[in-house]
């Protein structure tokens, strides 16, 4: 299903602050559009446990819907080279989260919620309050969020066997991604472990969180490979999806593409790439047909530098794409991937 109309159409162009990328804002109709549609392409891209959390994203976008706030804002910001929702629009509603509970507080919801002679600031007040107390309830993405969990123990070998998920924000980009690490950790004498064990639970020490926030900011290999430079660490797996980008027109895109675009105008393209960096990982390969492996950006000397460490530590990477689509784009795109040489998953809405 496609929209009457692009939302692009109905955006007027915001200059972008220094360092950041050129924003359209949408109105209030046009966002809703483009939110419900977001949603949709969301939903049917079924996205595995290596993607950032659906349903909490679910969650923000019905957030960022006009409906679904208290008119606070009189549109969405939307970030012209990724098509997502821009830093701003996302940054209101979780520094609102973290203050409901301090609103809540201030007010009586009850009280207010009883009464039928509300006036019209009282009646906003109310409007207000039950804003928050949904999205105090509601599961939302954070800025970055760090999980553990523990698989097995190995006692006479001294090792503690870990799954990493790191959630993050990628501000560069403004998307959504998640790297989940699969490692272990060795426990020996002059080695403190960068993972506290206690009893059954786990706490990742300063240092170990410090590292994760600073390597896990580029490619599954960069990230394997910066990770694996760590005392008593032994990575196994690095395994990096993001959300995004988004195509539809008057974001930055192919030319071929916009032109595809432009023939079947209203319709989107959502990108869901996946890149994998790790042991059992049988050899490079490359299915993503909008990026390249990161060895073969490097210039010649670095490149044979990066190759040995492959060899070294003995991994492979591998990196795929898949696309959730307006169903009137679905089938031109999907041929004109193959055009390129590419079949990649495309999942029609």
């Amino acid at each position: 299903m496609a929209c009457s109309r692009p939302p692009g159409r109905r955006a007027s162009s915001l200059p972008p602050p220094p360092g950041r990328s050129p924003q359209a804002l949408l109105g209030p109709e046009a966002a809703e559009i483009y939110l419900a549609m977001l949603r949709r392409l969301l939903q049917a891209g079924r996205l595995n446990r290596f993607f950032p959390d659906p349903g909490r994203l679910d969650n923000l976008l019905s957030f960022l819907a006009p409906s679904g706030g208290v008119g606070a804002y009189p549109g969405l910001e939307v970030n012209l080279r990724t098509g997502m929702p821009a830093e701003p629009a996302v940054g209101r509603i979780l520094s609102q989260q973290d203050l409901s509970d301090k609103f809540l507080a201030e007010v009586d919801l009850p009280g207010l919620s009883a009464r039928t002679d509300l006036s019209p600031a009282e009646r906003r007040l109310l409007e207000q309050a039950r804003f928050h107390q949904r999205l105090q309830q509601a599961s939302l993405p954070r800025w970055q969020r760090l999980d553990l969990a523990l698989r097995r123990v190995e006692t006479e070998k001294r090792w503690a066997f870990f799954t990493t998920v790191f959630d993050r924000f990628d501000a560069s980009e403004e998307l959504f991604v998640r790297y989940t690490v699969q490692l272990y950790q060795h426990h020996g004498r002059w080695t403190r472990p960068l993972v506290d064990l206690q009893g059954d639970d786990l706490e990742a020490t300063g240092p170990f969180r410090t590292v994760i926030s600073r390597y896990h900011s580029d490619e599954a290999e960069f990230a394997f490979v910066l990770l694996s430079e760590l005392s008593a660490i032994t990575v196994e797996e690095v395994v990096r999806c993001r959300v995004g980008p988004l195509w539809f027109e008057g974001v930055e895109m192919l030319p071929e593409v916009a032109e595809l675009l432009a023939a079947y105008p209203g319709n989107f393209i959502l990108h869901l790439p996946t890149d994998r960096a790790g042991l059992t990982v049988r050899e490079d390969g490359n299915r993503d047909p909008f990026s390249v492996l990161w060895r073969q950006v490097l210039h010649p000397g670095a490149r044979d530098v990066a190759e040995k460490k492959a060899r070294d530590l003995g991994y492979h990477v591998y990196k795929e794409r898949k696309f959730a689509c307006t169903r009137a784009v679905a089938g031109p795109f999907s041929d004109w991937l193959k055009s390129r040489g590419t079949r990649c998953v495309v999942y029609p809405v």
